[in-house]
């Protein structure tokens, strides 16, 4: 029950996200084909599952195997690692449904699947996310000692990062500067949030202290690599003004903001001579780690919107 409560904000505010943006309407343009309503509904789905699964499995990684030696959080690391690998398989087809603006069996075909994977940037880093998760799901199932596990926190930090070079990023005119920007964004969402759902998930509580500094460091990086972002990728700050897209933009940027108000209470009650209870750290990881669903809720949408 505590996961349907914790999992509950992110679904509903996600469905409203969709729905509000546009980003599910099934507009009929002469002459153009136009993807059904189910490929535009997996698409976003899939890149949130696997952008959660992939923040968890490097997040585990970092909290059960570099900070100390925690079988949960590398069995919930190793368990995210094969989500990510299979979110990214199917996001493949599905991106290729909507590119197609069919529905998703029809982009099983081997020779049209086989040409976008091949031939198509976004496939190949698809592909590739697939066997880095892969491969890493495989690896911490063998990590002896911390040499092993930076080496599965390096192929999976590539891993999440690749989405990078993709999307809006990659479309424009600052290309190296977009892209740079949003792997830093990227980087830091998934030590980030991937350590906090570690933590929780695998009542860690005693590592809170330890991990304090790495997510004060990330949650920093996030929010100065989301300006940057966001500077290079709006390209009319007049049409902003007037976008749906600034209204879900706001509610990204309020969400991270009230995280980073519970995530100051929640340090300065580590840092204090008593060790806070256990209790308390597990209620206060809750409520970041049901905010951090929502913000990547916002972000996928926003992902599926046009820049202004």
């Amino acid at each position: 029950m505590r996961i349907v409560r914790i999992a509950a904000p992110t679904v509903v505010a996600f469905a409203l996200a969709l729905v509000w943006s546009g980003v599910l309407a099934v507009r009929s343009l002469d002459g153009l084909p136009v993807s059904p309503f189910a490929t535009l509904v997996l698409v976003p789905v899939l890149r949130l599952v696997m952008f959660m699964s992939g923040a968890v499995a490097l997040g585990g990684t970092i909290v059960g195997t570099l900070l100390d030696t925690v079988d949960a959080a590398r069995r919930i690391a190793q368990r995210s690692a094969v989500v990510f690998a299979a979110a990214s398989a199917m996001l493949a087809v599905a991106t290729l449904a909507d590119v197609l603006a069919t529905e998703w069996w029809n982009a099983l075909d081997s020779r049209m699947l086989l040409s976008f994977l091949t031939q198509i940037d976004e496939g190949r880093y698809l592909v590739l996310q697939v066997i880095l998760g892969g491969a890493a799901a495989v690896l911490l199932g063998r990590v002896a000692h911390r040499t092993d596990a930076a080496f599965v926190a390096v192929l999976l930090a590539i891993a999440v990062a690749l989405p990078g070079f993709t999307g809006h990023s990659a479309a424009q005119t600052t290309h190296w500067f977009a892209s740079l920007t949003m792997i830093v964004h990227l980087l830091a969402m998934s030590v980030w949030v991937g350590g906090v759902v570690a933590l929780l998930a695998s009542r860690a509580f005693h590592l809170a202290r330890l991990f304090s500094p790495i997510a004060l460091a990330a949650y920093t990086l996030l929010m100065l690599s989301g300006i940057a972002s966001l500077g290079a990728r709006v390209g009319d700050w007049n049409a902003l003004l007037h976008d749906r897209y600034l209204v879900v933009l706001l509610g990204k940027v309020l969400v991270y903001l009230a995280i980073g108000v519970i995530a100051y209470r929640m340090r300065a009650h580590m840092f204090v001579p008593d060790t806070p209870p256990a209790s308390l750290v597990r209620r206060m990881l809750a409520v970041e780690v049901a905010l951090m669903g929502v913000a990547l809720a916002f972000a996928v949408t926003l992902a599926r919107m046009p820049n202004p």
